[in-house]
């Protein structure tokens, strides 16, 4: 009995052949280097606007004029991320702005989630993230671009979920922001509509 298990020993203790080009390849090259992070991040929107053509430029600025206006200097800070110039409101990554060959994009974090008639210059399927596609300086200027930024920005402050923030939004948070901005409006309408009775008189 002892003189068969010693045997086995033996015979578990040899090593296989060694077979030319068995070994497999690391997976991984240790002596590669991580990815470095970005030059230009945090870098001011400028850097990334410059990198644009010169029309699809003029209508990026438009658009963080546009941004700007209506989220008012104190809570905005503006700065590149991913390569483009991105907008944080109150603390809520919110907006991007995106050069292609042909025209500007402006990327609307929680686009999705926003309710009334104006989202229809909206487009895209994602979970939470639109975008608007502005081909022309008029695009930019259009009254429901302006609104979809405001009600992106006034529902941010109810609801800090955006496509950079993951999680849901709620439809009542969503409503609450679309009547802001139809209150809102309304307001501006009948301020118009009083000066231009003050002119007849």
């Amino acid at each position: 009995m002892a003189k068969r298990v010693v045997a086995q020993v033996r015979v578990a203790s040899k090593k296989a052949p060694h077979k030319k080009g068995s070994l497999a390849k690391p997976t991984t090259n240790p002596a590669a280097k991580p990815n470095a992070p970005r030059s230009d991040l945090n870098a001011p929107v400028e850097v990334a606007m410059n990198t644009m053509t010169a029309p699809v430029r003029e209508i990026a600025w438009k658009l963080d004029r546009l941004i700007r206006h209506c989220a008012g200097k104190r809570d905005l800070v503006s700065q590149v991320k991913w390569g483009n110039a991105c907008y944080v409101v109150g603390g809520t990554d919110l907006f991007s702005i995106a050069g292609n060959k042909a025209y500007a994009s402006l990327y609307v974090g929680n686009g999705a989630a926003l309710l009334g008639p104006f989202t229809r210059v909206l487009e895209g399927n994602g979970t939470l993230m639109r975008h608007v596609k502005c081909r022309t300086l008029g695009d930019a200027r259009r009254e429901d671009v302006r609104s979809v930024i405001e009600a992106s920005i006034a529902l941010a402050r109810v609801s800090g979920k955006t496509a950079w923030t993951k999680g849901p939004v709620s439809k009542s948070n969503s409503a609450s922001a679309t009547n802001a901005v139809t209150k809102k409006k309304a307001a501006k309408t009948a301020r118009v509509s009083v000066k231009h009775d003050a002119k007849r008189t």
